[in-house]
């Protein structure tokens, strides 16, 4: 073997150690990658400790809360029985202060009675006064007269002090009557004014028993936030669990066929180099996958110089909000044989060209990928490939 040889063989050597001390440090930070999604699924798990202590207690809470209703409906039912035993006792007042005004309207007419049939005696008497005054030859006869009127006045008077006497003590037993219809409406008034307290009372009661019914539908909104809050949780842990096993699965593999990668690319702007290469490579088909459509903005005027008959298709996240998005988006449908879906997630990069040559990076600021042009090796993780196209919608 002539020194030559030996040369050539020697930077052969370096070469691939270079290459295997590269795919050693991505290896490494996979690991890093593996060790802080771990991290993360511990502090989800404490996450997930802490909200169910917290669901715990506004469960206890959901309970007082329903302690306290069952007291204020207890109070509320001993309040309207109250109410409605003041309502009967008022009723039964009214009956009674309804029957005191009739007797006192009886004595009333009694009164009056006594009152008219004075009246007529006195003006019996001046009308026998002026027939006495009339004629003097009827003098003795009205002078006998005038004794039998005397005699009958007499007795009218005796009448009339007797009626005076029953007068006053009818007066005596109005008084007696007004004192006691004041009481009565005293009494009345008192009961007005407790039925009045009560339903006061009730009404407070009542707002309380609301606002107890609002704080219960609040911690019920809550209680379905917290358990939304739960379910996304579990989703993300499920998910982390998804990727950490992707991550183990991709670990093994690269170690497996570690020596059948072509190289590697860093950085976003050396993946943009190498799609604009494959573009002018394709023969019929090529995928590519982009964290967001901005990524591929550098693209566009490659694909509009890229014959018809190849098949493009692009998943890439895509927000229909933002103006730059939207005008990115616009500017891809106008390129015929373009088929671009959104793809929500933006963790990777992915090309397949011919079915013969990928790209595989993860997203980030700064990615590192491989690419490989094996065939079998191309066949085991064809579902990382094409899982961003399955995943997407249809634009």
């Amino acid at each position: 073997m002539s020194d030559e040889d030996e040369i050539t063989l020697e930077g052969v050597v370096t070469v691939q150690d270079r290459l295997i001390q590269k795919f050693e440090r991505q290896i490494k930070g996979l690991n890093r990658q593996i060790s802080e999604l771990e991290e993360e699924n511990e502090t989800l798990k404490q996450s997930s400790k802490k909200f169910e202590e917290t669901i715990g207690k506004q469960k206890e809470n959901v309970e007082q809360l329903n302690e306290k209703i069952i007291q204020i409906s207890q109070e509320i039912a001993s309040n309207v029985s109250k109410i409605n035993e003041q309502e009967l006792q008022i009723k039964e007042n009214s009956e009674e202060l309804s029957s005191k005004e009739k007797k006192i309207g009886g004595l009333e007419e009694r009164i009056n009675y006594l009152t008219k049939d004075l009246e007529e005696k006195k003006q019996e008497l001046k009308n026998t006064v002026e027939e006495k005054n009339k004629s003097s030859h009827e003098l003795s006869r009205i002078s006998g007269i005038l004794d039998e009127k005397r005699e009958k006045l007499s007795s009218s008077e005796t009448n009339i002090e007797n009626h005076r006497a029953k007068i006053l003590s009818l007066e005596e037993s109005l008084k007696e009557k007004d004192v006691k219809l004041k009481d009565l409406k005293s009494l009345n008034l008192k009961n007005i004014s407790d039925s009045t307290e009560l339903n006061r009372d009730l009404t407070n009661l009542k707002i309380k028993l609301e606002t107890a019914n609002k704080s219960i539908e609040d911690l019920k909104n809550q209680l379905k936030a917290k358990e939304t809050l739960g379910t996304a949780l579990e989703e993300k842990t499920k998910e982390t669990q998804n990727l950490q096993n992707t991550i183990t699965e991709l670990k093994e593999q690269v170690k497996k066929y570690e020596a059948l990668y072509i190289g590697t690319l860093e950085g976003r702007d050396k993946i943009i180099e190498y799609i604009k290469a494959q573009l002018t490579n394709t023969k019929a088909k090529i995928f590519i996958t982009a964290p967001s459509i901005m990524d591929l903005r550098d693209i566009i005027e490659d694909l509009s110089q890229i014959t018809k008959r190849i098949q493009l298709r692009i998943a890439t996240h895509i927000n229909t909000e933002i103006n730059q998005h939207v005008e990115l988006l616009n500017r891809f449908k106008a390129i015929s044989d373009i088929s671009i879906r959104n793809y929500p997630k933006e963790d990777r990069w992915c090309v397949e060209r011919d079915g013969s040559e990928i790209l595989l990076a993860h997203g980030g600021i700064k990615p590192v990928g491989v690419v490989i042009e094996d065939l079998e090796f191309i066949k085991l993780i064809r579902n990382l490939i094409a899982e961003p196209w399955i995943g997407s919608k249809a634009m």
